[in-house]
């Protein structure tokens, strides 16, 4: 049964697609010959500087870099001489279990002040050191804490720039290393990459079936080396890998292809060279740039490989494996802790703005009406100066005029107007139906008479000027009593009471504004259903037909 893959191999496989712009950033590759650092903008490589060492000089000059772009995160991808690497066997373990026992390895393989981490790997382990079903492969990784290192990572955190983290070459290479082989990776194949930095040297990078094996660097030749020199270097080194390997698990049936990313003239005469392997490739630093797809016309006249790695490495979504020092902790730290900060700021200061704008919003609205109410006092008192300069013409004092005027207006609110009831009912009334008569009545508690009604709604002080307008035309409520004669009625009771509350219907449907009411039908309803009684009856016929029938509607209003 094939393993649960574990989160960092998710991780590899997910990351495989994900790659990126480089975007805006920074990319270090560091070595013991010095340090290249790459600055990319919109994607692209904008300028780059080699430092040769971190002393006052160096520092100064890559703190000026730095600082062309400030804001640019930095990432250092370390390419140093002192870094281990060391497989290990675990039983499968629960996550809490395996964390523990590969802490203890890691301090039982690495010395104190050792920066270690481990990657779990995905396939069985290639020394002779246990193994088997049912086991774990890890590569234990460690990197000492050394005072070149510290130097290198000091003067990073030091220009002040967002600190993204640090990298090994050798666990992220074997990303770098499938762009470039040939062979499926669904085929078992041991694959070697050779790259050739000025911060570091000749880097070989060993690899079965995509998963790290084993890694070693050479220094860089001395300036008055020749191609021979470097060709002779590059093969005596892989000679010396083979050996190593044949001390693995390595035969000569097994499959294996060798990259070799060197200049064109490096490359011409080291594949003159028989190095008894099948499957040998060179590549200009620009052809390996068109491999990763890059644009390879930047890195035409390059030597090394250190910027186009730098490009590679800037467009991928997360490292392999990521190691912090603690300057670079705390520089991180110290970068992260603004981002923070800085959104709760901006996240106050627009609710800030927001509610400052509501506040403003709502003081415009009130100045407005504030404005708007000192006109209507302004029209108000000129409309009641010129009105008491006209009553003074006439010798009228003011007070007994609105008294007057409010008087009026109460009498009018009191007093029912019946034009709307009248023309309603002339509207409803139907062919056949005819109107025998008429009563009008107010609608006032207790037949209180209509001044008494309109001196109490005008209150103690009717001299006081009213606060809103005078309505002098209102009406008020009142009450009309019709009754309506139906001529020739039919024999049937029931087609009698369906014109009466047709009648009723057209009634509301034209005073929507009253209250309509049929008071007295021409027949009531016994406990059966059955039309009975004599009300509206005035005679009936021999055959049992009326002859007369009334009905009595009470139409009230209007509403108040």
């Amino acid at each position: 049964m094939a393993a649960v893959p574990s989160l960092v191999q998710l991780r590899r496989w997910i990351g495989s697609f994900a790659r990126g712009s480089a975007g805006r950033r920074v990319v270090g590759i560091v070595g013991n010959d010095g340090a290249v650092f790459v600055r990319f903008a919109r994607g692209r490589l904008a300028n780059r500087i080699y430092v040769p060492a971190a002393d006052a000089q160096g520092v100064q000059e890559l703190h000026a870099f730095l600082h062309e772009d400030p804001k640019a995160p930095v990432s250092i991808l370390l390419d140093v001489l002192e870094q281990h690497y060391r497989e290990a066997q675990l039983p499968r373990l629960n996550p809490l279990d395996r964390r523990k026992i590969l802490a203890r390895k890691l301090r039982q393989t690495f010395e104190a002040g050792t920066i270690t981490s481990h990657v779990r790997l995905a396939r069985p382990a290639l020394s002779n050191e246990g193994g088997g079903r049912g086991q774990e492969t890890h590569m234990l990784v460690g990197l000492p804490d050394t005072e070149e290192l510290r130097t290198w990572t000091d003067a990073v955190a030091g220009a002040r720039n967002p600190v993204a983290g640090l990298s090994l070459l050798p666990m992220e290479a074997h990303r770098l290393v499938r762009a470039v082989m040939t062979t499926s990776a669904a085929q078992a194949v041991w694959e070697v990459l050779v790259l050739r930095h000025r911060a570091s040297g000749y880097r070989q990078l060993v690899f079965y079936n995509g998963e790290l094996v084993f890694t070693r660097l050479t220094p860089n030749q001395e300036a008055d080396a020749d191609v021979a020199d470097e060709v002779d270097t590059i093969e005596g080194e892989f000679r010396s890998t083979m050996s190593y390997l044949r001390r693995l698990s390595f035969t000569d049936a097994d499959r294996l292809e060798l990259v070799v990313v060197v200049p064109e003239e490096v490359g011409e005469q080291l594949n003159a060279r028989r190095m008894r392997i099948r499957e040998v490739r060179t590549l200009s630093p620009a052809q390996f740039a068109d491999a990763l797809g890059l644009d390879g016309r930047q890195y035409a006249e390059d030597a090394f490989t250190d910027s186009l790695v730098a490009d590679w490495f800037a467009r991928q979504r997360w490292p392999e494996l990521h190691l912090e020092p603690p300057p670079l902790r705390r520089a991180r730290l110290i970068s992260m802790a603004p981002k923070p900060i800085a959104a709760a700021t901006a996240a106050a200061l627009i609710a800030g703005l927001v509610y400052d704008g509501m506040l403003v919003l709502d003081l415009r609205h009130r100045t407005g009406a504030l404005a708007d109410a000192r006109a209507e006092n302004q029209r108000r008192t000129a409309t009641l100066q010129d009105l008491d300069r006209k009553l003074a013409e006439r010798d009228v004092r003011l007070p007994r005029f609105i008294a007057t005027v409010r008087g009026r207006a109460a009498l009018a609110r009191t007093t029912p107007m019946y034009a709307d009831q009248l023309r309603g009912l002339a509207q409803a009334l139907p062919t056949g139906m005819i109107v025998t008569d008429l009563q009008f009545q107010v609608a006032a508690e207790a037949n209180e008479p209509l001044v008494e009604r309109a001196a109490a709604t005008v209150g103690r002080n009717p001299t006081r000027p009213p606060r809103g307008e005078l309505a002098v035309n209102e009406a008020g409520q009142g009450a009309l009593t019709a009754t309506v004669r139906l001529r020739q009625p039919p024999a049937d009771r029931r087609a009698i009471m369906r014109r009466y509350r047709e009648l009723t219907r057209r009634l509301t449907q034209r005073l929507p504004g009253y209250a309509v009411a049929l008071r007295e039908p021409p027949f009531e309803t016994d406990e059966s259903g059955q039309l009975a009684g004599s009300a509206g009856l005035t005679s009936t016929n021999g055959a049992g037909a009326p002859t007369d029938v009334t009905g009595t509607y009470v139409v009230t209003g209007p509403d108040q």
